[in-house]
């Protein structure tokens, strides 16, 4: 826009009051916002008369001639620069007002502290209100700029990381390296011995300009090892086994058992703590432990009930089992299992007593079932045989042994030698302790008794009943020349007649008959001779 102006002032004619009119329509005594050409002014006074006159041709003042100066900031992104504004030529050359448009607006030539990557106007006025801008950009430094490189962690935990600083560029040269903390402090453009982190690193120039960054030194994941451990089906079996799993670290994988298996897995193996060491692919390992488990051991363990009278069969095991693995099965005799852990109806023997659980571990032991004392009774006397004559008596008496409680007796001939039709008659009692025997004949008596646990037991004695002899007839003779004992004779009771007495050969002849004779007649024997006179043979004769 144009700033200039002309001015006319008049003089003469009839005033003061003039009129004025310019060549570009203006109507007053100045004229302004005018181009550098010639005007023309007509003046009119009061009176009409007019008079036209022609300006001078304008001039502008010189353009602005503006120059900025900086001063770059020390580093990148710092706020330390400075620009300054320098008028050489323009405008009036005089009375000079400034504007900045940084943010606080300056109003001097020089400003401070401003960052550079930015460009500055200054807008510069002169005393005429002519104005003129200027702009100009304030570099920036180049900034430190670096690269960084690191070697991971071998394995979890470990602590031989490093961590680099390459290709620095920007600022200014003498570079140093500052490290925090967590990597010792380190001054270096290569810190080693890290373990996983993030690690702060400053690059710093000669101007104390710097540039920061962090750089993560990473690490494998721990090895982790998961066991499957299978128990052993029996206590001391070699029948278990054992499986792992592995993640983290770096695959692949390689095992190494404390039995020396290099697989994953090892069976066949006995109750106890096994060792497995995992090696990863950058060589770091892992040794676990882990236990193969076993059940206990079967236990047997009995509870007897003795037969209840010896040699009757209703004893009776009851057996109860612990460890190995449920459920149980029983046997007593290695063949025929069953789930009912009692055996009854049983003898007195021992017992081989066996217990196989669900996996068929089995187990034994051998437990005798004993009889209790034998229960008896006894008859006294205590002879297997007495002998009394006949129309005597004799008193029998029952004892028992081993008893269990009250014993009930019974007394009965069970057999007999002679044929009696009242064989019990011969008893004063049957259900006694003490019955008194007066047999007729020779007879046994058998004695029962039972207690009350129901064992029974028996005893017998034999009565043997003499009878009273009438005659006697020797066995034997000796009919020869010493005169002893030539003669069978008969003895007897004095008075006793001998009706008939015969004497026979082997073959049943008869050799000698006499009747009718007493007892002890010595002219009434036989002296060897047949009935006929004849001398006998010797040999076997029958007497009747």
């Amino acid at each position: 826009m144009f700033q200039n102006e002309a001015s006319i002032t008049a003089q003469g004619g009839t005033g003061p009051n003039y009129t004025y009119v310019w060549s570009n329509g203006q109507t007053s005594a100045t004229a302004a916002r005018l181009d550098t050409i010639v005007y023309t002014v007509t003046v009119t006074d009061e009176r009409g008369c007019t008079a036209n006159f022609e300006s001078e041709k304008i001039e502008d003042h010189p353009a602005f001639n503006i120059i900025i100066n900086f001063t770059l900031p020390s580093c990148f992104g710092s706020v330390d620069g400075a620009a300054g504004a320098t008028v050489r030529t323009g405008g009036t050359g005089q009375g000079y007002t400034y504007l900045w448009n940084n943010p606080e607006g300056s109003t001097t030539p020089l400003i401070q502290n401003i960052a550079g990557g930015v460009t500055y106007t200054i807008t510069v006025t002169d005393s005429q209100g002519c104005t003129a801008n200027k702009s100009a950009p304030l570099p920036q430094p180049n900034p430190i700029a670096f690269e960084t490189s690191t070697t991971d962690v071998r394995c979890h935990n470990g602590a031989d990381g490093t961590a680099s600083v390459i290709n620095v560029t920007g600022g200014n040269d003498n570079y140093q390296f500052t490290w925090d903390d967590e990597a010792g402090n380190a001054t270096t453009a290569v810190v080693e011995g890290l373990t996983a982190g993030i690690y702060t690193v400053t690059v710093s120039d000669e101007l104390g300009c710097f540039a920061e960054r962090q750089i993560q030194v990473i690490e494998p994941t721990p090895l982790v090892v998961t066991f499957q451990s299978k128990a052993t089906l029996c206590n001391g079996s070699v029948d278990g086994a054992v499986s792992a799993s592995v993640s983290g670290g770096i695959p692949s994988y390689q095992f190494l058992w404390s039995n020396d298996v290099v697989t994953s897995k090892t069976d066949r193996l006995s109750a106890g703590t096994y060792t497995l060491t995992v090696t990863d692919a950058n060589n770091c390992a892992l040794v676990s432990t882990v236990d193969v488990a076993e059940p206990d051991p079967i236990d047997i363990n009995i509870t007897p009930q003795a037969p209840t009278c010896a040699g009757s069969r209703d004893g009776r095991l009851d057996i109860t089992a612990t460890g190995g693995t449920l459920p149980y099965t029983f046997s007593i005799d290695d063949k025929s299992y069953r789930i009912t852990p009692t055996f009854l109806a049983l003898s007195a023997k021992a017992y081989n007593v066996f217990v196989q659980d669900r996996n068929g571990c089995k187990t034994s032991v051998v437990y005798p079932l004993i009889d209790p004392p034998a229960f008896t009774v006894s008859i006294f006397p205590n002879q297997t045989a007495f002998e009394i004559t006949e129309g005597e008596s004799v008193q029998l008496f029952a004892e028992a042994i081993n008893q269990t409680g009250k014993v009930d007796f019974v007394w009965s001939p069970s057999f007999q030698e002679e044929v009696s039709s009242n064989p019990t008659g011969s008893l004063s009692c049957t259900e006694c302790f003490n019955p008194i025997a007066a047999p007729k004949n020779t007879i046994f008596y058998e004695l029962y008794g039972v207690d009350e646990a129901g064992c029974e037991a028996t005893d017998k004695i034999q009565i043997r009943v003499a009878k009273s002899r009438v005659v006697l007839v020797p066995t034997g003779f000796t009919p020869n020349a010493d005169n002893l004992n030539n003669n069978l004779l008969v003895h007897g009771t004095e008075g006793a007649i001998i009706t008939l007495f015969r004497v026979f050969d082997r073959w049943g002849e008869l050799l000698f008959e006499n009747s009718n004779f007493p007892t002890n007649d010595t002219e009434a024997g036989w002296g060897r001779h047949f009935q006929r006179g004849r001398n006998a043979l010797g040999g076997l004769c029958l007497v009747s």
